[in-house]
């Protein structure tokens, strides 16, 4: 079973992997407003999580700036 930090990360996670992929809308219509939207989150990797981004824990801490940067 999943601490609350893990779900919290896998959510997160999810949302990182998501505004990497490629979405496309409909085109606007004449009537409609402009949106734009900044998204973000965070990545901190735990030992012994069940899933990596970068499939290890050793590279997600590389892949963070070794937490420092």
């Amino acid at each position: 079973m999943l601490s609350v930090t893990q779900k919290i990360q896998a959510a997160l996670l999810a949302v990182a992997l998501i505004a990497q992929s490629t979405v496309s809308f409909p085109q606007a219509s004449a009537d409609s407003e402009e949106k734009t939207f900044i998204v973000t989150a965070y990545y901190s990797p735990l030992p012994g999580q069940s899933h990596y981004l970068k499939g290890s824990y050793e590279a997600d801490i590389r892949l963070n700036g070794k937490g420092t940067h």
